[in-house]
C-alpha cells in the first residue's frame, strides 16, 4: 500500500463513494478510511499519510493543526480564492481520478515519503514500444501517436514524447507534466512514482501522457541515470500495458537506456532515397552498439513504411526486417489529428500488434 488517508466528513454517502472507486482502480495504491467526527479522527491519524476534512470540520481542524503529523486537505465544494483558507483544498465534485491525483500530489509535498513495492506491481503483460528514425519530415510522431492511439482502443496506454519540438494537447490533467517529472528527477527522486501518478494527462488523442515543458531546452537536463530512474517507474505503472515512446531522430546515451528496455523498436521510414540509406546507417549503428554493449538491439527492429505511393506490398523494400506495418500518403492539407484518427481507425498496424 502507497498512501494511507483519513477522511473526516458527515458526507458519508460521498465518501462511501469515493472510497469505492479508490478500492477498485488503485489497489495497492491508496486506502481511503472514513470517519464522522473530529475527535475519532484524532485517534485515527497514527500511522495515516494524507488527511481529508469536510469542509464542516474546517474550523476544528485549524485549532488543532499542530497536533496533526501529516497533510492536511480541505475537501469543498467551491475552491476559495487565494488568501480565504490556509488549507490546501481538493474540489469534491470533479472526475473522481482528479481527486487522486490531487492527493498524490500533496502527498508528495510533504517530508515522509513512502517507496512502492515492486512486488505489488508486478506486470509481465505491460510492452513498451521506442519509435525513432534517423531523418526528420517522415512522420515518426505522427505515426507514434496514432499507434498509441490505435492500442488506446483497447487498453490503457501512456504515451511520452522526448522530442524538443513537438506540443501534445492536453484534454485535462497537467498542462505542463514533464517539468514536475524532471524537477523530482532533480531534486527529490523519491517522489518520482508520485508525480508520473499526478502529473498525468489525457490527451486530445484518447490515449494518456505528459504535458511538454513551459520552456522545451529543460528537456536537455535529463541525463543516462534521469533516464534509467525514469523507465524503471514507468514500468512499475502497471495499469497501462502499452507505453508508446517517440524519442525522434535523437540517438545519445540516454535514448540508448530507452532502446534498450524496449520490446519493439520501430524505424519510420518514407519512400525517399536519403530515408532509407539513412535506415542503412541506423542499422550499421545499432549493430555497432550491440557489440559494445552486449545486448539484443537487431532483433527488436521493425519498420514502418510510412507515404507509401505504391509499394502496397513492399516487394521493393531491400532489407530483411520485418515490415511492422505502413500507411499512405495524406495530404499536407490534413490535419495532424485527422492524419493520426484515419491511421488509428486503419490496419496500418497490424504487423506491430501480433
Amino acid at each position: 500500500m502507497w498512501i494511507k488517508a483519513l477522511y473526516c466528513t458527515q458526507d458519508v454517502e460521498y465518501a462511501q463513494r469515493l472510497t469505492a472507486f479508490f478500492d477498485s482502480e488503485y489497489t495497492n495504491k491508496l486506502e481511503l478510511n472514513v470517519c464522522t467526527s473530529v475527535e475519532r479522527a484524532m485517534q485515527l491519524l497514527k500511522g495515516i499519510d494524507i488527511f481529508l476534512v469536510g469542509k464542516e470540520f474546517e474550523t476544528e481542524i485549524k485549532a488543532l493543526l499542530r497536533q496533526i503529523p501529516c497533510p492536511v486537505v480541505l475537501m469543498t465544494e467551491q475552491i476559495y480564492e487565494d488568501g480565504l483558507s490556509n488549507l490546501k483544498q481538493i474540489e469534491k465534485y470533479q472526475r473522481a481520478d482528479g481527486i487522486y491525483r490531487q492527493l498524490l500530489d500533496f502527498y508528495s509535498q510533504g517530508s515522509k515519503i513512502k517507496k512502492a513495492r515492486e512486488s505489488e506491481n508486478a506486470q509481465t503483460e505491460q510492452k513498451i514500444y521506442v519509435f525513432t528514425s534517423a531523418n526528420g519530415g517522415n512522420g515518426t510522431t505522427t505515426t507514434a501517436r496514432a499507434f498509441a492511439r490505435k492500442c488506446s482502443m483497447y487498453e490503457k496506454t501512456l504515451y511520452l514524447d522526448f522530442g524538443m519540438y513537438n506540443q501534445m494537447p492536453v484534454e485535462t490533467g497537467a498542462e505542463h507534466g514533464m517539468d514536475e517529472i524532471i524537477l523530482a528527477l532533480k531534486s527529490r527522486r523519491n517522489i518520482l512514482p508520485l508525480k508520473l501518478n499526478s502529473v498525468i494527462a489525457q490527451t486530445g488523442y484518447g490515449f494518456y501522457g505528459y504535458g511538454n515543458c513551459v520552456n522545451p531546452i529543460d528537456m536537455l537536463e535529463i541525463n543516462v541515470e534521469d533516464m534509467k530512474a525514469l523507465i524503471k517507474e514507468l514500468t512499475l505503472l502497471t495499469e497501462y500495458t502499452k507505453i508508446v515512446i517517440d524519442i525522434g531522430t535523437a540517438l545519445t546515451e540516454k535514448e540508448l537506456v530507452l532502446l534498450n528496455h524496449a520490446d519493439r523498436i520501430i524505424y519510420v521510414v518514407d519512400e525517399r532515397e536519403i530515408s532509407i540509406r539513412k535506415f542503412r546507417i541506423f542499422e550499421a549503428l545499432l549493430d555497432a552498439l550491440e557489440k559494445r554493449e552486449d545486448t539484443k538491439l537487431l532483433r527488436k527492429l521493425t519498420v514502418f513504411r510510412n507515404m507509401v505511393k505504391n509499394d502496397y506490398d513492399h516487394v521493393g523494400w531491400p532489407y530483411e526486417y520485418e515490415i511492422g506495418g505502413w500507411a499512405p500518403v495524406i495530404p499536407d492539407t490534413v490535419e495532424e489529428s485527422e492524419i493520426i484518427g484515419r491511421i488509428a481507425a486503419s490496419d496500418s498496424f497490424n504487423g506491430l500488434e501480433r
